[in-house]
């Protein structure tokens, strides 16, 4: 419920940015999508450094490298594509 909450009050910010702040408000808005997608990607960069962490732990040198090269054997493009054609075959 506060999610929706939430959620609902930044859509009526950002249609009030829309409507009243003509091409400032474009431009704010415009700028926030773009940093939703840096985000998307330091947040993938982020899940990625932590589960390294994790492969550090393992008493092992060969399971050790084996997870780490588990962890890095998909890059962000690749991570994202193949995302989006989960996303687009769900609908």
């Amino acid at each position: 419920m506060r999610s929706q909450r939430l959620a609902s009050r930044s859509y009526g910010v950002y249609h009030m940015a829309w409507v009243r702040g003509g091409n400032l408000g474009r431009m704010i808005i415009g700028g926030s999508l773009l940093a939703a997608g840096c985000t998307q990607q330091a947040w993938y960069e982020g899940f990625q450094a932590s589960e390294r962490q994790k492969c550090e732990a393992l008493l092992s040198q060969s399971a050790m490298q084996q997870c780490i090269d588990q962890v890095n054997s998909l890059s962000y493009p690749q991570y994202q594509r193949e995302r989006d054609g989960l996303i687009k075959n769900s609908r």
